[in-house]
């Protein structure tokens, strides 16, 4: 991806901006993150800005995508022996959690909590909330904010940003030029 920093991601909105510092912040500490947000708000770009600006940017971002994950899937990531999750030092990137279904959201629970992989590496999580009742008051999303305790992010939905669009349409269009 390309490198990105928070000057990039310029705004005129005072939510964006404050999400932008807190964003700053958490690049510098080592703590997990989870972004929340609905789709097209920007939470893979917040996340890989993060991962570019942190101490851990010259090792690996691993990305998946739980939407393309699968229960056995999960289970042969957690089970190889080359699994990315026993090496130290990556930021795992771990995108579309609310996509997760129940079953797969405790067999994901269960291993990090047996093998502590949030405290060799960076973990950053996205998830949309308000889809999903199930997925909301979920034992996964407990665990993520109280008990590992990810620093929240809360990208605005672009309806509350309306002042960027001109802005962000003129990036989108001269990336596709």
């Amino acid at each position: 991806s390309p490198q990105i920093n928070f000057e990039t991601f310029s705004t005129s909105n005072e939510m964006l901006k404050d999400v932008i510092q807190d964003a700053k912040t958490y690049a510098a500490l080592q703590s997990p993150i989870v972004v929340y947000g609905s789709k097209g708000t920007g939470r893979d770009s917040i996340a890989h800005t993060i991962y570019q600006n942190s101490s851990y940017h010259k090792n690996p971002m691993i990305v998946i995508n739980s939407k393309y994950m699968n229960e056995k899937k999960w289970v042969n990531i957690f089970e190889s022996e080359n699994s990315l999750f026993t090496d130290s030092g990556l930021t795992i990137y771990i995108k579309n959690l609310h996509l997760m279904d129940e079953a797969t959201q405790k067999l994901f629970e269960a291993y990090i909590r047996n093998t502590s992989v949030h405290k060799r590496n960076r973990l950053i999580f996205s998830c949309t909330t308000g889809c999903s009742k199930s997925f909301d008051n979920s034992t996964l999303l407990y665990f993520i904010r109280n008990e590992l305790n990810a620093l929240p992010l809360v990208m605005p939905a672009l309806n509350q940003r309306t002042e960027d669009i001109p802005s962000l349409a003129s990036l989108y269009l001269s990336e596709l030029s």
